[in-house]
């Protein structure tokens, strides 16, 4: 699977596995076939007639019984051709990804101070049971021209560790606009989601936040470009700190490896040396999301490649399916009539995992800026 997906299909179909003729014309061996196709392939292939070279007989010749070749063959291609049929199947596309888009306004409504505790306690149950994953503040995601009329609304991340405490399998997307917050900061807020939450935390990038003031206050670089630029620098760090060079030892006074910690240097949109404060989170890399609509804007296609999975502009696209409730009571019809989600367990399941992500390379890459811990007190808090 592609790390950058517009549809993620979860389900495929594994191929019939093959077969493998032994070196010699006049036997064949059978290997890795279910049980059922063995035998009947053993039954089919090997006649049991008798073959002799000078005065051997060779009937009956264990592991395998020797066949002519010629009807061996006759009866060997047909299966052949259906072996190599099934694998040339297309894959078969499996249940949806099930996103749920919530806006910064109702974030507000539903995660405000003024919501009683159990009602935000119901809300997190029912995330858990109908959807993937919530995008928090997805109106950041949507096309809207500068200076448009913006309603106040809660920060995703304020909404993100609200809802930590209140869901257990629900992958929970962070949005944020990379010509807002620095990409430092953006790396720092989702690994500690990801760190409380075991596994649960994305981001959602966006080029920019039309309710901010315009313009970037940390670079001058075009904001598609500044936004992809922000993914790559916000990877390095998220990886930059290994979590297990922690290693705490009372005997020896060693904290952790610090050798190991290194620094980015990266220099782009961003200039950004590191080292990052935050060890690296369960998923490494939580999973960056992007807009579809970026992907047909030239300013922001660079951010689309990138990213690991592409939001629809609709509420529907191949393999994902977008639920945008624009009122609470909007949210409330919609989370008690989807259905369950099957593969839901009761043991909660990294946002990476649930898409169908490739594992990333957890090595750092970048500048050791701490002395090797040769002696206690080098690594010693």
């Amino acid at each position: 699977m592609s790390s950058s997906v517009t549809g993620l299909t979860t389900g495929m179909v594994a191929p019939v596995p093959g077969t493998s003729r032994s070196s010699s014309s006049t036997s064949c061996t059978v290997m890795n076939l279910p049980f059922a196709l063995h035998t009947w392939l053993r039954r089919t292939l090997c006649s049991g007639r008798t073959e002799r070279r000078g005065d051997v007989s060779l009937a009956g010749n264990p592991p395998s019984r020797l066949f002519r070749s010629r009807s061996a063959l006759t009866c060997f291609f047909p299966v052949v051709r259906t072996i190599l049929k099934r694998m040339s199947e297309p894959p078969v596309p499996g249940p949806p990804i099930v996103l749920i888009a919530l806006t910064r306004p109702l974030l507000a409504q539903v995660l405000g101070p003024d919501r009683p505790r159990d009602r935000v306690a119901l809300l997190g149950r029912r995330l858990d049971a109908a959807a993937h994953a919530v995008i928090l503040g997805s109106d950041l995601l949507e096309q809207s021209s500068a200076g448009s009329r913006v309603e106040a609304g809660l920060d995703p991340s304020v909404a993100a560790i609200t809802l930590a405490a209140h869901t257990h399998r629900v992958g929970l997307v962070i949005a944020a606009a990379a010509g807002r917050d620095h990409p430092y900061n953006l790396a720092r807020r989702v690994a500690g989601v990801d760190h409380a939450t075991g596994g649960r935390a994305g981001l959602a990038i966006a080029a920019a936040d039309h309710a901010a003031t315009a313009g970037n206050p940390w670079t001058r670089a075009d904001q598609g470009v500044a936004a992809a630029d922000a993914v790559t620098a916000i990877r390095d760090l998220w990886r930059s700190y290994p979590a297990d060079a922690i290693i705490a030892d009372p005997n020896t006074g060693v904290f952790a490896e610090s050798d190991r910690i290194v620094a980015i240097d990266h220099r782009g949109a961003y200039d950004i040396a590191g080292p990052f404060q935050v060890p690296s989170s369960p998923q490494v890399w939580p999973p960056v999301f992007v807009s579809a609509a970026a992907a047909t804007e030239s300013t922001t296609r660079e951010l689309a490649a990138i990213a690991d999975v592409v939001v629809p502009v609709n509420t529907g696209g191949d393999g994902i399916v977008v639920h945008p409730p624009g009122r609470p009571s909007e949210l409330d019809e919609l989370l008690a009539g989807l259905p369950a989600i099957a593969e839901h367990t009761t043991e909660p399941v990294s946002l990476r995992a649930a898409l169908g992500l490739a594992l990333p390379d957890p090595r750092p890459v970048g500048r050791s800026v701490f002395p090797t811990a040769t002696s206690p007190e080098v690594s010693r808090a």
